[in-house]
């Protein structure tokens, strides 16, 4: 949001994406190794304040293997944001 007065201090926000919690059947069978989510769409979009964000992931497609739910996704790799 954009300060309306001079003497207010604007804040920095961000648009994000939002995934499912882990599929805790795969979660456990691979011994939380494997934290495969299911993609909810451009619905399901957040704005948050930046200073609210703790890590980065990356978010890959899954190979379907049978039986899976369609879309599924994976956290490629999460990394820290330290503080500057």
């Amino acid at each position: 949001m954009f300060a309306t007065d001079s003497s207010e201090t604007p804040t920095a926000h961000v648009l994000v994406l939002v995934y499912s919690h882990p599929i805790q059947a795969l979660l456990i069978e691979s011994s939380n190794t494997l934290w495969a989510c299911e993609y909810r769409g451009i619905y399901d979009l957040r704005v948050v304040p930046l200073l609210t964000i703790v890590a980065c992931v990356s978010i890959q497609p899954l190979p379907p293997l049978l039986n899976d739910p369609p879309e599924l996704c994976f956290v490629l790799e999460k990394s820290g944001l330290e503080e500057i």
